[in-house]
Protein backbone atom coordinates (compact mmCIF):
# COMPACT_ATOMS: atom_id res chain seq x y z
CA UNK A 1 0.00 0.00 0.00
CA UNK A 2 1.49 3.38 -0.65
CA UNK A 3 2.33 5.60 1.96
CA UNK A 4 -0.06 8.04 0.77
CA UNK A 5 -2.60 6.09 1.07
CA UNK A 6 -4.16 7.16 4.42
CA UNK A 7 -3.91 11.08 3.48
CA UNK A 8 -6.14 9.99 0.03
CA UNK A 9 -8.43 8.85 2.12
CA UNK A 10 -9.06 11.63 4.49
CA UNK A 11 -9.35 13.68 1.40
CA UNK A 12 -11.56 11.76 0.15
CA UNK A 13 -13.66 11.68 2.91
CA UNK A 14 -13.54 14.59 2.96
CA UNK A 15 -14.82 15.26 -0.75
CA UNK A 16 -17.85 13.27 0.89
CA UNK A 17 -18.75 15.36 3.46
CA UNK A 18 -18.89 18.39 1.47
CA UNK A 19 -20.54 17.12 -1.49
CA UNK A 20 -23.29 15.64 0.95
CA UNK A 21 -23.82 18.86 3.04
CA UNK A 22 -22.48 16.61 6.08
CA UNK A 23 -20.88 19.41 8.20
CA UNK A 24 -22.53 18.68 11.10
CA UNK A 25 -22.03 14.51 10.73
CA UNK A 26 -17.43 15.24 10.52
CA UNK A 27 -18.52 17.12 14.00
CA UNK A 28 -20.27 14.44 15.71
CA UNK A 29 -17.78 11.68 14.99
CA UNK A 30 -14.63 14.16 16.23
CA UNK A 31 -17.33 14.83 19.14
CA UNK A 32 -17.72 11.19 19.74
CA UNK A 33 -14.12 10.26 19.50
CA UNK A 34 -13.20 13.20 21.71
CA UNK A 35 -16.05 11.49 24.66
CA UNK A 36 -14.58 8.29 24.15
CA UNK A 37 -11.06 9.45 24.63
CA UNK A 38 -12.28 10.86 27.91
CA UNK A 39 -13.81 7.84 29.29
CA UNK A 40 -17.32 9.54 28.95
CA UNK A 41 -20.46 7.54 27.09
CA UNK A 42 -22.68 9.90 25.73
CA UNK A 43 -25.63 8.99 27.30
CA UNK A 44 -27.12 12.50 28.20
CA UNK A 45 -27.35 15.69 26.16
CA UNK A 46 -27.03 19.73 27.31
CA UNK A 47 -26.02 21.52 30.12
CA UNK A 48 -25.89 18.11 31.84
CA UNK A 49 -23.30 16.12 29.68
CA UNK A 50 -21.89 19.81 29.20
CA UNK A 51 -20.78 20.28 32.92
CA UNK A 52 -19.60 16.48 32.88
CA UNK A 53 -17.05 16.75 30.08
CA UNK A 54 -16.06 19.80 31.48
CA UNK A 55 -14.99 18.58 34.67
CA UNK A 56 -13.32 15.34 33.53
CA UNK A 57 -11.36 17.63 30.59
CA UNK A 58 -10.18 20.39 32.52
CA UNK A 59 -9.03 17.82 35.02
CA UNK A 60 -6.85 16.27 32.54
CA UNK A 61 -5.74 19.09 30.93
CA UNK A 62 -5.25 20.42 34.38
CA UNK A 63 -6.32 23.51 33.78
CA UNK A 64 -9.51 25.46 33.12
CA UNK A 65 -9.78 26.42 29.17
CA UNK A 66 -11.44 29.16 28.15
CA UNK A 67 -12.52 27.72 24.53
CA UNK A 68 -12.94 24.31 26.09
CA UNK A 69 -17.14 25.09 26.62
CA UNK A 70 -17.73 27.05 23.89
CA UNK A 71 -16.29 24.10 21.55
CA UNK A 72 -18.64 21.56 23.95
CA UNK A 73 -21.59 23.42 23.41
CA UNK A 74 -21.32 24.00 19.61
CA UNK A 75 -20.33 20.49 19.35
CA UNK A 76 -23.55 19.36 21.21
CA UNK A 77 -25.81 22.05 18.28
CA UNK A 78 -24.22 20.30 15.63
CA UNK A 79 -25.22 17.30 17.12
CA UNK A 80 -29.03 17.83 17.35
CA UNK A 81 -29.28 21.14 14.73
CA UNK A 82 -31.45 20.40 11.79
CA UNK A 83 -29.57 22.94 9.32
CA UNK A 84 -25.33 22.28 8.35
CA UNK A 85 -23.20 24.23 10.26
CA UNK A 86 -20.92 26.18 7.77
CA UNK A 87 -17.96 24.50 6.54
CA UNK A 88 -15.11 26.69 7.89
CA UNK A 89 -16.81 26.30 11.56
CA UNK A 90 -17.27 22.41 11.64
CA UNK A 91 -12.83 22.63 10.51
CA UNK A 92 -12.08 24.42 13.32
CA UNK A 93 -14.59 22.76 16.13
CA UNK A 94 -12.63 19.38 14.49
CA UNK A 95 -8.64 21.04 14.95
CA UNK A 96 -10.08 22.43 18.79
CA UNK A 97 -11.24 19.08 19.81
CA UNK A 98 -8.19 17.69 17.93
CA UNK A 99 -6.01 20.03 19.81
CA UNK A 100 -7.62 19.22 23.35
CA UNK A 101 -7.15 15.72 22.77
CA UNK A 102 -3.56 15.93 21.51
CA UNK A 103 -2.73 18.41 25.27
CA UNK A 104 -4.97 15.89 26.86
CA UNK A 105 -2.85 12.73 25.83
CA UNK A 106 0.72 13.99 25.94
CA UNK A 107 0.06 15.62 29.78
CA UNK A 108 -1.26 11.83 30.54
CA UNK A 109 1.87 10.49 28.53
CA UNK A 110 4.23 13.38 30.29
CA UNK A 111 2.41 11.91 33.96
CA UNK A 112 2.93 8.40 33.39
CA UNK A 113 6.67 9.04 32.46
CA UNK A 114 6.96 11.06 35.33
CA UNK A 115 5.80 8.52 37.71
CA UNK A 116 7.43 5.71 36.01
CA UNK A 117 10.66 8.15 36.44
CA UNK A 118 10.10 8.11 39.98
CA UNK A 119 9.32 4.74 40.44
CA UNK A 120 12.30 3.72 39.32
CA UNK A 121 14.31 5.86 41.25
CA UNK A 122 12.69 4.88 44.48
CA UNK A 123 13.27 1.45 43.36
CA UNK A 124 17.15 2.02 42.96
CA UNK A 125 17.52 3.64 45.92
CA UNK A 126 15.74 0.40 47.62
CA UNK A 127 18.12 -1.61 46.11
CA UNK A 128 20.81 -0.01 47.25
CA UNK A 129 20.16 0.26 50.68
CA UNK A 130 19.60 -3.57 50.18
Amino acid sequence: MARDAPLEFVYSLGALYDRAGATNTAVQIAYARFCLMLGLKRKRSGAEETKEMMAVASSRLQRNEPKLRPTIEMCEEATYAQTQMPPRQALELVHSLNRFEREIRQGTLGRDKEKRGTEWTSRQTRSKQS
